[in-house]
């Protein structure tokens, strides 16, 4: 990490999947709405950024900062097994081949984030919700996002 970020690192997140064609703004409505931090009231294909724990790399010698990667869960939940299979797959090719990838915000701000490192999963959450019948896959990631600033 370098620099305070003025969004949760799910929010940076959830753009860069937006940018990349894995789903869409929720409040524009849209096949594969991705949320961050909270599931849907009721939805049936949506994905869900989460913050979770970030891992920390240590102090840099050059400078004595504190560095550490964010931790992040991407949940993949459809009625289909095979969909929401096959979305968490798609993310993680999408995160695995992402070295450096520039997400401009609309609040004004810009971040980078550098190598995206997927930790486990695809994981099966089974059948997601007892009242609707969904089925979840879960990835878990960490990746350095911070913020830039560009002339």
């Amino acid at each position: 990490m370098s620099g305070k970020l003025f969004q949760p690192p799910a929010k940076i997140v959830q753009l860069f999947l937006i940018a990349e064609s894995h789903g869409f703004d929720p409040s524009l409505g849209g096949n594969w709405g991705i949320f961050v931090n909270n599931d849907p009231p009721s939805s049936n294909n949506f994905i869900v950024v989460s913050d979770t724990t970030p891992i920390g790399q240590g102090r840099t010698h050059v400078d004595g900062l504190y560095r550490s990667h964010y931790g992040l869960q991407i949940k993949c939940v459809s009625q289909s097994v095979e969909s929401a299979y096959n979305k968490v797959e798609n993310i993680k090719e999408e995160f695995e081949k992402t070295l450096r990838a520039i997400v401009a915000s609309p609040t004004g701000h810009s971040y980078l984030i550098q190598s995206i490192n997927t930790e486990s999963g695809p994981i099966s959450l089974g059948r997601y919700d007892s009242e609707h019948i969904l089925f979840g896959y879960s990835l878990n990631v960490t990746c350095p996002i911070k913020t830039t600033i560009f002339p």
